[in-house]
């Protein structure tokens, strides 16, 4: 179905309309009555792009603007996945948990196509491993689960879900379980081992002509379906103010590949976009080169054409230009929702939380896509707003609160499950609450009094909010494809080092709108771990001053201290040696399994098939990557360091070397 953009001038006055609007000041409504609550969550957004400043706010998101402005509006800032892909993060995001305590059953099934006969074996799996692995398809404690059986909720789910164990394809899986096999390689002569062909990192995007089709026309109709369907209960409940509802959309759009239309590409100033630095090939720590391989973000090194294309500024600007374009189109969707609340007269009783799974690198640290440990990657964007806050505070009390309310706290993903069950009035008798990993950010919602670290007062008391101790760091994880190494991190606000601020000052990110004067007195750190930390080294950013993570503390030993403190706290939620080997094993079991249902000799044509992205790599030395397999196969379950050579095998280096000579 064709999407009709009178939505884009028609949403961008209502945009501005909606900006030009406050919520009520009218009496306040009876405080037994649950809030709605519009639940949004698109794909791909790096958290930084949303802050007020970013690159001299070169998206343009007046509705996102107006929320955050709202009496009951808030923006996190620093929020983050609590793993860098779409089902696995969809599966914590849902289920309250980390990534490695979400267990379940792996199902893999193969049917012969010559013998019509069927194959299948199924694995227990320990966590949410990779974009194969989420919650079990009879687990029934997700957020929308509890508020319907437990607090009397309508709900209606839309869009992009993606939050159960097997949705994905099968060169997700091949790729996540071979993350440790040896695979050749020679980026002098080619895009290496490239994970992900057609090659979205080497592409030019795509902007499709004028402005009235969209480039994401399934989104929009998903949209005014659920709008339609909000208009529909309202008018169907009207005698029953006490049913309060649940709506959800999962949105598609952000995700690359990155398309957009002429209307939202015009929306992008050039002239604001900033290129991102990249450090030379062989300054990058070996997982992150690994990771811009396998991503085929590496052109040939002997291929002049592809290597001035590929580093080519003015292709870098334009993706980012149709990256931020999606992220304005994303921002209409918003306002159609907050269009559609006002509409039905249920602004005063409505709650909005607008996020993203993931975010993407765009083209930062020489990357697309998500997976990594950087900011691009695991930061999300996190706006709440409280309609009821605006009819339900003192007005004094509400002149007392800043028109931009930022918490700077490190947030995660994990932690809307308990905020919507408080601000849902769901007691913690009535679900699983010792079983969440997340904690509540009602605490930080309190009216505002200048301090992220505040306690409740007296006003939020009286709606009964209550506050609970939080850690004041995150953790997030991941193992699967287009990475080389299964990795842990931690960001945590902590003293500053003396020294912090001296060797990275500058950054493509601008300068940000803060609630609190910035001082060295304080910085957010993030310690990067790789496998059970031994085997490759550490990473260590200083985020306040080093937002484009281009300087590695970790080898400076004045961070020593730092990263002791950094590590006991990261091990204290998840026993990270302990889990990189689970996964180890993991990968080698599933992988024996899925040879075992998919029949000898028929895997080793499949797992060379032409619909796997992997399919030229693999194809380029045929030979050597069929060795290297069983290679993995047949030995043991191990952790292997990610490589930093341009040539795998080394004997590929001496192989060059003699053709060059011959020629």
């Amino acid at each position: 179905m064709m999407t009709n953009l009178k939505s884009p001038l028609i949403l961008l006055l209502l945009g501005t309309a909606i900006l030009g609007r406050g919520a009520s000041l009218a009496a306040a409504p009876d405080t037994k009555r649950r809030p709605n609550i519009v639940f949004l969550v698109c794909e791909s957004t790096d958290g930084r792009t949303w802050r007020e400043g970013y690159q001299d706010n070169v998206i343009p998101l007046p509705n996102l603007r107006s929320l955050e402005k709202q009496p009951g509006g808030y923006a996190f800032h620093n929020h983050y996945s609590n793993t860098p892909v779409c089902c696995p993060s969809r599966a914590t995001l849902w289920s309250g948990r980390h990534a490695h305590k979400i267990p379940h059953i792996q199902k893999q099934t193969h049917t012969n196509k010559a013998t019509n006969e069927s194959r299948t074996r199924e694995l227990p799996v320990d966590g949410a491993w990779n974009n194969f692995e989420g919650l079990s398809h009879n687990f029934n404690q997700r957020i929308d689960q509890v508020l319907q059986s437990r607090a009397g909720y309508t709900t209606y789910l839309s869009g992009k879900q993606d939050f159960t164990t097997g949705s994905h394809t099968e060169n997700v899986q091949l790729s996540s379980w071979t993350m440790y096999t040896r695979f050749p390689y020679n980026i002098h002569s080619s895009w290496g081992w490239a994970d992900e062909m057609p090659n979205i990192c080497a592409d030019n995007g795509t902007v499709i002509p004028g402005s009235q089709r969209s480039a994401h026309e399934k989104d929009w109709k998903i949209l005014h379906d659920t709008v339609d369907w909000i208009k529909d209960y309202k008018s169907l409940n009207s005698t029953n103010n006490d049913k309060p509802f649940f709506v959800y959309q999962g949105m598609e759009i952000v995700h690359p590949p990155y398309r957009t239309n002429e209307y939202y590409y015009n929306q992008i100033d050039p002239d604001k976009i900033q290129i991102p630095e990249w450090l030379p090939l062989e300054d990058l720590h070996p997982c992150d080169f690994q990771s811009s391989m396998l991503k085929g973000c590496i052109p040939p090194l002997d291929n002049a054409t592809a290597q001035a294309f590929f580093y080519s500024k003015d292709r870098i600007r334009n993706i980012r230009r149709i990256y931020y374009a999606m992220i304005a189109e994303f921002d209409a969707m918003v306002g159609a929702y907050m269009q559609a609340i006002r509409d039905i007269g249920e602004w005063d009783n409505t709650i909005f939380i607008i996020t993203s799974d993931h975010g993407d690198q765009q083209m930062e640290h020489q990357q697309s896509y998500k997976m990594t440990p950087y900011d691009a990657s695991t930061s999300v964007p996190l706006i709440i707003c409280d309609g009821r806050l605006g009819s339900r505070v003192k007005k004094e009390d509400l002149a007392l609160r800043p028109k931009n309310v930022i918490k700077d706290v490190p947030t995660q993903l994990i932690d809307l499950y308990p905020t919507i069950m408080e601000l849902a009035g769901v007691s913690r008798t009535d679900y699983a609450y010792d079983t969440l990993d997340g904690h509540s950010l009602v605490p930080l919602m309190a009216v505002y009094d200048g301090d992220d670290d505040v306690n409740v007062n007296d006003n939020d008391k009286q709606f009964g909010i209550v506050s609970t101790a939080r850690p004041d760091f995150v953790v997030s994880q991941f193992h699967g494809m287009n990475i080389a190494m299964s990795w842990f991190l931690i960001v945590q606000r902590m003293p500053c080092s003396p020294t912090v601020g001296t060797k990275h000052s500058s950054s493509s990110h601008g300068t940000y709108i803060s609630n609190r004067n910035t001082t060295n007195d304080m910085c957010i750190m993030k310690l990067i771990i790789y496998g059970t930390g031994v085997e490759t080294d550490h990473q260590l950013f200083d985020l306040t001053h080093d937002p484009d993570e281009m300087t590695n503390l970790a080898l400076n030993q004045t961070y020593l201290p730092a990263i002791s403190v950094l590590e006991r706290n990261l091990r204290s939620v998840v026993d990270y040696p302990r889990v990189a080997l689970n996964v180890a094993s993991y990968n080698l079991a599933s992988m024996k399994h899925w040879m075992e249902v998919t029949g000898d000799p028929e895997w080793r044509t499949a797992i060379h098939a032409k619909g796997l992205r992997w399919n030229h790599a693999f194809e380029q030395d045929i030979e050597r990557s069929f060795q290297a397999l069983e290679e993995w196969v047949n030995g043991t379950a191990k952790i292997l360091p990610c490589r930093g050579d341009f040539v795998w095998p080394p004997s590929y280096s001496s192989e060059l070397l003699s053709s060059t000579s011959n020629a």
